[in-house]
């Protein structure tokens, strides 16, 4: 995946999110939990559930370089 396709991908699910928190008027932590769950067991499902596992601990573990360019 290149950058334009990544950025595009980042943009999209940004837009999605806010559109399901304005729709339903949830805030980002419900919603953002509710999303892990669903990418939970779609990994699971789909076999990787274990890589994704690992890939949410190390992400836990890192803090964004830049805030400002966390959230789109």
């Amino acid at each position: 995946m290149n950058e334009d396709t990544l950025n595009a991908l980042v943009e999209d699910i940004d837009a999605n999110i806010a559109a399901v928190m304005a729709k339903h008027q949830l805030g980002p932590l419900l919603v953002g939990s509710v999303t892990l769950a669903r990418l939970m067991l779609s990994n699971d499902y789909m076999g990787s559930g274990d890589e994704f596992r690992k890939l949410l601990i190390e992400a836990a573990d890192k803090k964004p370089h830049n805030p400002e360019l966390a959230i789109h």
